[in-house]
């Protein structure tokens, strides 16, 4: 069925893909496509619209330059203008995942987030997004006008700060041949390799980890308080160096599907822990959101405003 909707909007990430035309929505899984012309050329076919003369806004999770972006966990590579020319798109605007969730966050927050720490929320605000890979962006509103910055700061390098975690880093090291990241530990297979480092033993799917956590498992559940403790250790961080005094939201896959088995004190121990600076994360704002499709959301506000103008 055509929609009237001269507009697409999408959140293309390492694992699954989200688009909107008018009331139009879809979900395709991105690792069954070869490549970004093949997964838009699935999706308009799907919701039965033509390419030409759309207004396309692709949130991607990647590095963003101008007309040119990739998918860092699918190894995409995503041309602008090609895709113009394939599809005779009126606009095409690419932008970063996190930095559309961050516009959605900041102009429509979900009411019915999760509270892990009440405080103030002043000047700039982060996101982070827990799932195929960790993402982060920012925003603020200076002289009144919202402006949002991503960042690749889930790529910085992985601090381990108690002996466990240097025992981990370690088993990361050998695993990876090298450098380990923040988005190694942060992410589903993340949870993965802390749950196969508790047990010694072969990786498992997220999933499962949380499945046998949810049963009662004590290492899946000790895994979980891992994660937890570390993503705070992360995101304390982020408040310090960003700054982010505004208050952090937390959203993504993995912590949807963790649910209740996340460890709010386990976080909170990690996000407080600063030394002498632990007094500037006193009133920091904490939040939770189950709301996946916020990068859709973000997107979507920024195709209308491109219509608009």
């Amino acid at each position: 069925m055509q929609s009237a909707s001269p507009i697409l909007a999408a959140d293309i990430g390492g694992t699954r893909a989200r688009f909107r035309s008018g009331d139009g929505t879809l979900e395709l899984q991105t690792r069954d496509h070869a490549g970004i012309k093949a997964l838009l050329t699935a999706a308009l076919r799907d919701l039965g619209i033509p390419g030409e003369g759309l207004t396309a806004v692709l949130a991607l999770a990647g590095p963003v330059q101008g007309d040119h972006a990739s998918i860092t966990n699918l190894s995409w590579d995503c041309d602008g203008e090609a895709l113009r020319r394939r599809f005779g798109l009126r606009h095409l605007v690419f932008m970063n995942d996190l930095e559309a969730a961050a516009r959605a966050l900041a102009e429509a927050p979900p009411g019915d987030a999760r509270v892990l720490r009440a405080g103030i929320a002043v000047g700039r605000t982060a996101v982070l997004s827990v799932s195929t890979g960790l993402g982060v962006a920012y925003w603020s509103r200076p002289a009144g006008v919202l402006h949002v910055e991503p960042s690749e700061a889930g790529h910085t390098g992985f601090a381990p700060g108690e002996d466990w975690d240097v025992e981990f880093l370690r088993t990361l090291e050998r695993h990876h041949a090298g450098r380990v990241s923040w988005e190694r530990v942060l992410s589903g297979m993340g949870l993965a390799s802390i749950d196969a480092h508790l047990r010694q033993a072969p990786a498992m799917q997220p999933a499962e980890v949380v499945r046998r956590a949810a049963a009662g498992d004590a290492e899946a559940r000790e895994a979980v308080r891992h994660f937890s403790r570390l993503l705070g250790v992360f995101a304390g961080d982020l408040v310090l160096s960003a700054p982010a005094p505004g208050g952090i939201w937390l959203m993504g896959g993995v912590l949807a599907g963790s649910k209740e088995l996340f460890d709010t004190p386990a976080f909170l121990q990690g996000f407080e822990a600063k030394g002498r600076l632990s007094p500037q994360l006193a009133e920091v704002p904490v939040q939770l959101t189950a709301d996946d499709r916020l990068g859709l959301k973000g997107a979507w506000l920024v195709a209308q405003a491109l219509l608009r103008g």
